[in-house]
């Protein structure tokens, strides 16, 4: 009985699938993490009134709040009164208050009493630097 064989044994070509998918996983984790989402600073939409001159300066740690339509309010993506609105701003630290910017980001149909409102609640508050958001047009 002789059990050696001598045909030789084909080696199959393969290719081997494993790699390649912990690869292409391993890129698409990559893009999902790095990935930058488009966040919208309010719980609705503000359309801001036109202005001819712009600014580019630096941003640097603010207060943002929303004014809507309706008059509603909002900080920090989250809907606010006027009283829970003087008790975040409460939070921010006395020497700070002088130069902490806050901008007032106001819709251009929303109601003069909600802007005048929170304009004087910041004011009462010792909050100095006040910024009013508005949107820059096209001039020729």
């Amino acid at each position: 009985m002789n059990f050696s064989s001598r045909r030789r044994r084909r080696r199959v070509a393969e290719i081997n699938l494993i790699p390649l998918i912990d690869l292409f996983l391993n890129i698409l984790v990559f893009f999902i993490v790095t990935t930058t989402f488009a966040s919208s600073d309010s719980l609705f939409f503000v359309e801001l009134p036109e202005t001819a001159a712009g600014d580019s300066g630096e941003v640097q740690k603010l207060v943002s709040i929303n004014i809507g339509p309706e008059g509603q309010i909002s900080m920090d993506n989250r809907e606010v009164t006027i009283d829970q609105l003087r008790e975040r701003l409460v939070q921010i630290p006395p020497d700070r208050k002088r130069d902490f910017p806050v901008v007032l980001r106001a819709d251009k149909n929303s109601r003069h009493g909600s802007v005048v409102s929170v304009l004087d609640l910041v004011h009462k508050l010792g909050l100095q630097n006040i910024g009013i958001a508005t949107k820059t047009t096209q001039s020729e």
